[in-house]
Order: C-alpha cells, then sequence, then structure tokens
C-alpha cells in the first residue's frame, strides 16, 4: 500500500498486480462421450486418458501427454451425475460424460 499525503490529509492508495486469469476448462470431443480437459490439463492429454479409460485400462494407468512428452499416472472413478474423473500427473484433471 502507499500512502499519499496531500494537504495535509494521508491518503492510502492500493496498487494492484495483474494476475494470469486460470485456466478455462475445454471440451475436447463431444461425441460418442464428452471429454473435458479441467483447468491447465491439455486436450490431447485429455484425450489420450478418455482413449485409455475407455478401452478399459484398468486404474491407475499410465497416459501419455503430447504437451510435454511425458507419461502420467492417472487414477479414475465415478464422480457427479455419473460422469468419470481422472486425476493424476502433474494436477491434471478430465471429466468423461
Amino acid at each position: 500500500m502507499i500512502k499519499l499525503l496531500i494537504g495535509g490529509v494521508a491518503l492510502a492508495a492500493t496498487t494492484f498486480i495483474p494476475v494470469a486469469p486460470a485456466h478455462a476448462d475445454a471440451v475436447c470431443q463431444s461425441f460418442p462421450v464428452k471429454v473435458v480437459a479441467v483447468g491447465a490439463t491439455s486436450c490431447p492429454f485429455a484425450l489420450n486418458v478418455a482413449n485409455r479409460m475407455m478401452s478399459g485400462a484398468n486404474s491407475p494407468f499410465m497416459a501419455y501427454s503430447p504437451e510435454t512428452g511425458n507419461s502420467y499416472q492417472m487414477s479414475c472413478m465415478i464422480e457427479r451425475h455419473g460422469s468419470t474423473t481422472c486425476r493424476g500427473g502433474d494436477g491434471a484433471e478430465v471429466d468423461i460424460y
């Protein structure tokens, strides 16, 4: 906080520091199932996670990220309203409806 003295009256001015916006969720695929990359998760990775899960991979499983060139361990659970949410890796989250 910066304090200014103007005409004998102290005024306080707040300095605003811009903050990067949060990553928005992205619908990566709508058919035959809806695949949503949550937050900073990339669509190519989310689609790989969905493909592994839909192919019957046991949870946890490894999924490849074309963005980073690495594979990450993901665990999936049925959550809200029957959707499946997979979490793991470096804070990755994928919703499959």
